[in-house]
């Protein structure tokens, strides 16, 4: 928190103080209540508030990342489920060739792969292909 302190007093770089809070996240999991608590005890004006402004602008950037995140691991579970539910199992190649496809081409992309797909060794020529 000290660098913090030191760049709301100081007016310094922007870049810096995000490095820093970005620093401060990673290190203590603070939450944007807690880091708002500290700022506000702390803190003078403007500092205080761009120090706040800059946590709550990464906490929502992580947040929403998280959500990315969870939502692309739900997908995968679910062509994990559909591929064994069609061919009876599925070897991690296979859902390492997935996730590719999936981020070189897309979700429709690898959807149609899926669906089209008679076998396991053609699932593996298409997925090559995209």
């Amino acid at each position: 928190m000290f660098e913090v302190k030191r760049f709301s007093d100081s007016g310094g770089n922007p870049k810096y103080m995000e490095t820093s809070i970005n620093y401060i996240y990673s290190v203590t999991g603070m939450n944007a209540d807690t880091l708002s608590r500290i700022a506000n005890e702390n803190l003078t004006e403007p500092g205080g508030r761009a120090v706040i402004t800059t946590y709550e602008k990464i906490f929502r950037k992580g947040k929403r990342e998280g959500k990315e995140e969870g939502r692309a691991e739900g997908i995968f579970e679910g062509y994990e489920f559909y591929l064994r539910d069609k061919f009876g199992s599925v070897d991690r190649t296979i859902l390492s060739a997935l996730r590719k496809s999936f981020q070189k081409s897309g979700q429709a992309e690898v959807e149609a792969v899926l669906r089209s797909a008679s076998s396991i060794g053609e699932l593996k020529k298409l997925l090559s292909g995209l």
